[in-house]
């Protein structure tokens, strides 16, 4: 049937929109309003049957794009057996069908929800539940269970949706039965009651399965065949919920025991209990037999009723318990859980084991426990920590079975350690290391083996007999602290007490290990010295007496008792001879040999007399040189004395016959020269300690002892204080071998008279001075006197002869030693004249910082102080002695030569021919310059009118504390002097050192005069000139500086300062006073009248100067302008544009000289030697050095852009107002290799400043491009869009007729114009 299409479609939007994105199963589905639209389209169509109005809903139905909303409209007015028909046959889903599952169900419930009757509520609940499970709703076990409950006992053979319920439900089962399979086997318990709980919900399984229908229990049968057991199953949750969070048991070894809690699939059908575990007790209540099986574990118990805990209940019980324990307890426990279970027994013991480590709940000791069973024969070293804490705990009688399950693997490790404890110390004790560690260790373990009595009795043989009686830990300490103590006073050299002190502790600690009774007598004795004697010295003099070797130990320990008794200054003397304490070992031996003599005590005489003995034989030969050296005559006698009284005369002369202090043949010289006592004291007084003394004291041998007699003798009888004198001077030549010598001059002096001694004297004295060889001239004179006798000239020549000065065959010094005499005269001398020359340096050093005080102690020493100038000039190295002049008293002169300067940089700083600068200083007292002033040689600085300097002030004083910025002394005024006049100024004052640094450092900066600011110092060093940099401070100073140097050009290159006014006059003419940067003028007319009334700038000039010499420091540049202004109040205006004009580019600009001018340019040409600072730097970092490369380019334009250009250089102004001409090849500065085609585009400046010679010309620049050249854009043209690249250097003026050159006639020397300008040689 044909439908019209506009109705259908109102329909159709109409439906859409009411409906939107909604479906039939939502809560607020417009079934109302889709009836009306319906209702209002079968109105519309006016009186139709039923049959008409079933063919067009069926037309709107299958054109709709959605079926259920369609129907949904439709079905209240269609027939039920259409709507049937609909659903059954167009509408059903095949396989290749168009229609969706979700959407046919979503039109069985819409027609159920319109026409019960076209489907039945069965039908609608089937549909309901497959659309849910097509959405995926709901857990496994809530589908199942709805599922199931929709399954009839009886199916009607046309219902839609069975085969689709049925094949769900069969799809449900599965999974579910799968699920559960799978939570079983992985021990999820939890997971499997939560998903089973719809099975247990009603009270039995009986009234479950009555619930179900006959198809439901038939499939749930079928596929869950122990779904009794999970009905029934009602486990403990809190265990459930523990045991799923609990990493523990996600083991699969575990799964007995879990299962344990789970559903009861071991019993009867239908019997079935809550748990496992409940369904297991039943079964072992009603048989006989003590084991049973689940799985593949094993249970052991005890059908004794009386014994509860090892039945099968409290197997089973206690087992759950320890299951609780373990998912808490740590990996330790499940892994001692695992190892015991790993028959899969359980029994009463295995549960003890594990209670008991419960019951400890102590994962350290569950490790050990651990260690036990899986590596019993582990390394002890890594448990036996642990194992000493676990004994204490094994005390508890309610771990009795545990402990006995342990004895044998801790009797084991415990003996082992024992074993390498004693190893350990043994071999610390071999090696001679400290071993007191190892001994508290093994003393402290043993000690606490003591109170673990179960353990004893399993214990090794050797280990129960030490633990039984280990010495104390205290008399061990005390060792310990007395062989440290040992090591500490001796050498590295192991000594016999400390091989002692280690066998005492060996045969204390280690099995079968021995010691001498009688050194285990000493070592205890002095082991009970030291823990009731604590005093620092006792102790050490202990150890001393202790190590005595070749001594019985029975005399060392009464020695140790001795030491208690003795007096302090007793046991330090005894250290001190030993060289255990500080201070002379040799006064210790003599306070020692002194108390012996004094102590009544025959007993501690005897003994101490020994340890004397080991005294003096450690100390003899620095005793004997100590008692010689520095004991006095009678303290020598007094000590030899004392010797023989301690060691009696028997010992004296037998015994101790090779040591000299003890020997007979010392002793009787003593007794010998005690009658010479007052003469030897005499000499001691002379000759000190030295070797002649010694000799005198100690002997020679006994034949030549009686020659020592006689020189005693001699000296004893000399005649007066002269032969006195004489002879101690020979006797201390005294030694061993000389002593015939000795005795024949001493006897040949005391036979000479008076007058030879003293000869004899003055012969000495003179050797005895700084220059010996004057004795030889003294011995000369002496020989030649004619008051002496023949004993006198003899008693010359022996003295001679004796002190070694040579004698001829006459007896007189020879010729050679009169030389030599001479020599050294003469050296003398000269080594006074450099004496001399170090006293003046430091007089000058002290000069320079106390001068007040250096020239009162020259005038109290009557010696004549030099000049200030003098000391300044002596300083100075050779070098400068040519460049420094002194004027006066305290003023000189430094010379600095100018020759090294170019033209260019005597030009730029107003050096003229001038050959060098001349500074003047005046000096202070202390060295150091206190006014300067500075000067040209061509200005002659000694002119007959005085100088005026400027002061220099150190600190921070008020008034002239400022570096020079106006002239202060005469001289033409220009910008090298006042440069170097503010660098002198600031060196001066903060720097100075000496007059040497100061001709160093003015030198460097004279090079350098042309670099950076001219009033700071500061900038780059490219440049030629030096400028003012942009510092306010900077150029508000430079406007106080004269007028000369200001306005230099106007004096020193009048074409320029044409220039600069001619390029003020054009720029202003055009009205565009923006394109002169700070310009002091405001209106471009006022400018260009006030320059057309100067004058021609020579004549300009020589106004200005008139004008200096008449008003000199009270000249004022606005009044010597006034002149030329056609208005009175014009002056200063003008005079401002006059400054500006110089200063505002901050270049060096200069008329191009012969060497410099380019040919074919005429004769306006200008060399810009630097552009400003900042333009100069840039163009630098692209051309560093002077053999970089670089192009020229010429660049045509007008005079009134030459100020801004000069000023910041060419720019690029493509696009802007500035544009003079066409971009055609882009933005950038277009340059040109050839001058005639930028000639083209300069433009002739018409007019100019009334008197500029510069008029009607045409602007040319020259310009050097640093790096390579760019790619030509057309015939020559370049296009430079990087102006640092750029830099204007020669400026061109030419009248508009003048003929270019070619570049090839240019190129050369413009090019080596500018690499002599990068190179400084200009």
């Amino acid at each position: 049937m044909k439908i019209k299409g506009r109705d259908s479609g109102a329909w159709h939007k109409n439906i859409n929109d009411t409906v939107g994105p909604r479906r039939p199963t939502d809560t607020d589905f417009p079934w109302l309003a889709l009836r009306n639209h319906t209702g209002y389209y079968i109105k519309k169509k006016g009186k139709l049957s039923q049959i008409q109005i079933d063919e067009r809903l069926l037309a709107l139905i299958q054109s709709h794009p959605s079926k259920e909303v369609a129907i949904a409209a439709c079905a209240d007015k269609l027939s039920t057996r259409v709507i049937r028909n609909l659903l059954v046959n167009d509408l059903k889903v095949e396989p290749d069908g168009t229609l969706a599952v979700q959407e046919y169900l979503q039109v069985i419930l819409a027609t159920n929800h319109e026409d019960s009757g076209a489907v039945s509520e069965v039908e609608a609940q089937w549909a309901k539940c497959l659309l849910e499970h097509t959405s995926a709703g709901g857990s496994l076990g809530q589908q199942l269970h709805d599922v199931l409950s929709l399954l009839p006992a009886r199916v009607a053979p046309d219902l839609l949706l069975y085969k689709d319920i049925k094949r769900l439900a069969d799809s449900i089962c599965t999974e579910f039965a799968k699920q559960l399979q799978d939570l079983r086997h992985s021990n999820r318990w939890m997971d499997a009651h939560a998903a089973v709980g719809w099975l247990s919900t009603a009270s039995t399984s009986r009234n479950t399965l009555q619930t179900m229908s006959s198809g439901a229990r038939l499939l749930i049968e079928d596929y869950l065949p122990c779904w009794g057991a999970w009905a029934a199953w009602r486990p403990h949750i809190p265990r459930l919920r523990a045991w799923k969070d609990s990493t523990t048991f996600a083991y699969p070894y575990l799964e007995d025991l879990l299962a344990l809690e789970g559903p009861d699939f071991a019993s009867i059908k239908g019997s079935e209990e809550v748990t496992l575990r409940e369904g297991l007790i039943a079964q072992g209540s009603r048989g006989s037999q003590s084991t049973l099986q689940w799985g593949k574990t094993h249970a052991s118990f005890n059908r004794n009723p009386f014994i509860q805990s090892e039945n099968l209940k409290g197997i089973l019980g206690r087992l759950t318990c320890v299951m609780d324990f373990a998912f808490s307890a740590g990996p330790e426990y499940t892994a001692l859980l695992e190892h015991l279970y790993r028959d899969k027994t359980i029994s009463n013991e295995v549960l003890q084991l594990l209670e008991g480590v419960q019951f400890l709940d102590n994962p350290i000791f569950t490790a050990v426990i651990l260690n036990a069973f899986t590596v019993p024969k582990q390394n002890v070293g890594q448990i036996i920590c642990d194992i000493r804490q676990l004994l204490p705990a094994l005390n508890d009688a309610r771990i009795f079975g545990l402990r006995q399950q342990m004895q044998p693997y801790l009797a084991y490790q415990i003996s082992r350690h024992v074993r390498e404890l004693q190893n350990t110390l043994l071999i610390q004790i071999d090696e001679g290391s400290d071993w007191l560690d190892a001994t508290a260790e093994l003393l402290i373990f043993t000690y606490g083996l003591q109170e673990q009595t179960w353990l004893l009795a399993e214990l090794d043989h050797s280990v129960q007999l030490f633990i039984a009686s280990p010495p104390f830990l205290m008399t061990m300490e005390t060792l310990g602290a007395v062989r440290n103590s040992l090591r500490s006073t001796t050498t590295s050299t192991p000594t016999p007490l400390l091989s002692q002190i280690d066998a005492y502790c060996k045969a204390q600690l280690i099995p079968g290990c021995i010691i001498d009774p009688k050194v285990l007598g000493l070592v205890e004795a002095l082991i009970r010295f030291w823990q009731q004697d604590a005093d620092r010295n006792h102790r050490e003099l202990a150890l001393l007496i202790a190590d005595l070797p070749h001594t019985g130990c029975q005399f060392r320990c009464d020695c140790l008792t001795d030491i208690s008794i003795l007096s302090n200054f007793w046991v330090i003397s005894t250290l001190r001879a030993f060289k255990f304490r500080n201070g002379s070992p040799e006064l210790g031996c003599i306070a020692l040999i002194r108390l012996l003599v004094s102590e009544t005590s025959t007993e501690i005489t005897e003994r101490w007399r020994k340890v004397l003995s080991f005294a003096i034989e450690k100390q003899h030969e620095t005793l004997l040189r100590y008692a010689v050296t520095h004991l006095t005559t009678s303290m020598w006698l007094e000590l030899l004395s004392n010797i023989k009284v301690v060691y009696k005369e028997f010992e004296v002369t037998s015994d101790r016959r090779s040591l000299k202090l003890l020997s007979l043949e010392l002793h009787t010289w003593s007794q010998q020269i005690a009658d010479h006592l007052p003469t030897l004291t005499r000499l001691e007084s002379v000759l000190k300690h030295g070797p002649a003394m010694q000799v005198l004291l100690l002997g020679i041998t006994a034949s030549k002892n009686y020659q020592l007699l006689r020189v005693l003798g001699l000296v004893t009888d000399s005649k007066s204080s002269y032969h006195t004198k004489v002879m101690d001077n020979i006797i201390a030549l005294l030694h061993s071998e000389n002593a015939d010598e000795i005795e024949d001059s001493l006897s040949v002096v005391s036979k000479a008279r008076l007058k030879g001694a003293e000869a004899c004297l003055r012969v000495l004295d003179s050797r005895g001075q700084i220059h010996p060889e004057l004795a030889t001239v003294e011995l000369a004179l002496s020989l030649r006197a004619s008051d002496l006798s023949g004993p006198d000239h003899l008693a010359l020549r022996k003295v001679a002869i004796l002190f070694g000065i040579d004698l001829d065959s006459d007896g007189f010094p020879s010729a050679a030693g009169l030389k030599l005499a001479a020599d050294s005269v003469h050296k003398r001398y000269l080594k006074l004249i450099t004496e001399a020359q170090r006293l003046e340096n430091l007089r000058l050093s002290l000069q320079a910082v106390a001068p007040a005080s250096v020239s009162k102690l020259l005038v109290r020493l009557h010696i004549e102080a030099p000049s200030v100038v003098d000391d300044a000039l002596a300083t100075l190295p050779p070098s400068l002695g040519s460049l420094v002049e002194k004027i006066s008293k305290n003023e000189l002169e430094l010379q600095f030569p100018a020759t090294e300067l170019t033209r260019l940089q005597r030009f730029a700083i107003g050096a003229g021919d001038a050959e060098s600068f001349l500074i003047r200083l005046t000096l202070r007292q202390n060295g150091a310059p206190v006014k300067f002033c500075i000067h040209l040689s061509a200005e002659s600085s000694d002119q007959t009118e005085d100088h005026t300097p400027w002061q220099v002030f150190r600190g921070n004083l008020r008034g002239n504390n400022r570096p020079p910025h106006e002239q202060y002394c005469h001289g033409r005024p220009n910008l090298g002097i006042y440069q170097l006049s503010r660098i002198l100024w600031h060196h001066l004052r903060h720097n100075f050192q000496s007059l040497e640094q100061t001709h160093t450092h003015m030198t460097s900066k004279i090079s350098k005069l042309g670099q950076g600011c001219a009033v700071c110092g500061s900038g780059t060093r490219h440049l030629r000139r030096a400028t003012i940099c942009s510092s306010p401070s900077c150029q508000s100073t430079f406007l106080k500086a004269p007028i000369e140097i200001q306005l230099a050009e106007i004096w020193q290159d009048p074409p320029v300062m044409d220039l600069l006014l001619s390029m003020f006059h054009a720029t202003a003419s055009t009205g565009k006073l923006d394109l002169l940067t700070n310009c002091p003028a405001s209106n471009a007319p006022d400018v260009t009248s006030m320059f057309d009334g100067l004058p021609e700038i020579p004549n300009l000039a020589k106004h200005l100067k008139a004008c200096l010499n008449v008003h000199e420091k009270d000249f004022r540049l606005p009044q010597a302008v006034v002149g030329y202004c056609t208005q009175s109040n014009c002056s200063e205006t003008l005079a401002k544009a006059l400054l500006w004009a110089c200063l505002s580019y901050r270049g060096f600009l200069v008329s191009a000289t012969e060497l410099q001018r380019i040919p074919s340019f005429g004769s306006n040409q200008f060399l810009l030697a630097n552009t400003a600072p900042e333009l100069e730097t840039a163009f630098s970092r692209h051309a560093p050095t002077p053999r970089s490369e670089s192009h020229i380019l010429f660049h045509g334009t007008c005079l009134d852009r030459l100020h801004a250009i000069l000023c910041q250089g060419l720019r690029v102004q493509s696009g802007t107002a500035l544009q003079r001409h066409g971009a055609a090849h882009g933005a950038g500065i277009y340059m040109v290799d050839e001058p005639s085609v930028a000639w083209g585009y300069a433009t002739v400046s018409t007019g100019g400043w009334r008197s500029s010679k510069l008029k009607n010309q045409q602007l040319l620049l020259g310009c050097e491009l640093a790096g390579p050249k760019p790619q030509a854009v057309r015939g020559g043209i370049y296009v430079i869009t990087d102006a640092t690249r750029l830099a204007v250097r020669y400026v061109f003026l030419l009248g508009s007729d003048a003929r270019m050159p070619a570049a090839k006639d240019v190129g050369i020397p413009m090019q080596s114009v500018f690499q002599s300008l990068r190179s400084n040689t200009l």
